[in-house]
């Protein structure tokens, strides 16, 4: 449906960005292990379905895959309703075959999104048979922001699971902007509560950590139940965990912040679609995650309000280039499901460049760092 996120899994998609974490484990005709750094492809993916951009949220090697990416895409809020609407994926000049993506307003079924074969739709139930009980551990659960970042959570983060046979298939959420606590035969509960969850695969889950106040770091316990099969660990939340969601969904480098009353990532021109670096005065909505409990608070699993808006409880303290700027709002993304967002303006005394760093800090825990494009006042 309109506006909603949508995984594709493709292939073809070039050699993996290479580093110490990860050069070890990606071998030709091995599978990428589950708990694995998170890792794009050295080309930056753009898609557009239905005639229109979407933004890709993130594109990575799936884990327990060999040779399949896993890019995450928010469709367009206004793409009309079309059952034979077409989809593309592309880097630098490379366009991958065009594949048939339906738009509806309602209804539909768990569906997961291929885009690695010729005439292959879309929208395509696929099943996997059952097999042993999930497995997964304390350090397998993440920030999906900043996967990187450490196994401490807040509440109303959005946080992913890595293990196996979690899930027997893969599967998405057909309604929005509600999510379900039940999604491919799978249920997650924390500390015996139910969680809401975005995303389930046989090696990866996403979801919400419910929204609760919290006055200290706590250990609690998080069961994955598939059918008869249940596994328990024990996790730790704490008040905050912030983490600036980024481009190559892996925590580092360009930020996933917009120029206000825009779709303009405050990136160099040319580097993103439509992107520009920000101007000395301009505001910027950063997008982050684990900000912590909020005013005004969404029912679980249901898309923060318009109105009031769900404000962080404490405000957050943002610097550019090490220089603060001053926060007019910080709270929940309206319309979005644990995606919190912060405006600012570029302060006047912020350096300029194509890659500024950008924290942000709340209750004395600082973010990742990642990056900004900032050219000089008008």
């Amino acid at each position: 449906m309109p506006g909603e996120l949508i995984y594709v899994y493709a292939t073809g998609l070039g050699l993996p960005v290479l580093n110490d974490g990860n050069k070890d484990l990606i071998q030709t005709g091995v599978q990428y292990p589950v708990g694995g750094p998170v890792t794009p492809p050295a080309s930056f993916v753009n898609a557009i379905a239905g005639g229109k951009t979407a933004d890709v949220i993130s594109a990575t090697i799936l884990p327990g895959s060999v040779g399949l990416y896993q890019v995450l895409l928010h469709l367009n809020p206004d793409l009309p309703t079309d059952p034979y609407s077409q989809l593309t994926i592309a880097q630098d000049v490379f366009v991958s075959n065009i594949v048939t993506l339906p738009i509806v307003t309602g209804g539909g079924s768990l569906v997961t999104s291929n885009a690695a074969g010729s005439g292959v739709p879309v929208s395509e139930a696929i099943s996997f048979s059952i097999g042993p009980p999930p497995t997964t551990a304390s350090k397998a659960f993440v920030n999906a922001a900043n996967p990187s970042g450490g196994n401490a959570l807040a509440p109303g983060s959005i946080a992913s699971l890595y293990g196996a046979n979690l899930a027997p298939q893969i599967a998405i959420p057909d309604a929005a902007p509600t999510l379900p606590f039940t999604l491919g035969g799978v249920t997650m509960t924390m500390g015996g509560g139910s969680v809401p969850l975005f995303f389930v695969s046989p090696t990866q889950i996403n979801f919400q950590v419910p929204l609760f106040t919290l006055n200290g770091q706590i250990s609690t316990t998080l069961t994955v139940t598939q059918g008869a099969s249940t596994t328990t660990i024990t996790i730790q939340l704490k008040p905050y965990a912030p983490a600036l969601f980024t481009t190559n969904a892996g925590g580092t480098g360009q930020a996933s912040t917009l120029i206000a009353g825009t779709t303009s990532l405050a990136a160099p021109t040319g580097a993103f679609p439509a992107s520009r670096p920000a101007r000395i005065g301009e505001y910027l909505s950063i997008y982050a995650t684990g900000l912590g409990d909020v005013s005004n608070r969404p029912s679980l699993g249901s898309a923060s309000p318009n109105g009031p808006l769900a404000a962080t409880l404490v405000t957050p303290v943002v610097t550019i280039g090490g220089v603060p700027a001053a926060v007019s709002f910080s709270g929940l993304a309206p319309g979005y499901v644990g995606l919190y967002q912060i405006n600012v303006q570029v302060p006047a005394g912020a350096p300029t460049g194509p890659d500024i760093p950008i924290v942000v800090m709340i209750g004395g825990v600082p973010s990742n760092t990642a990056t900004i494009a900032v050219d000089p006042a008008p």
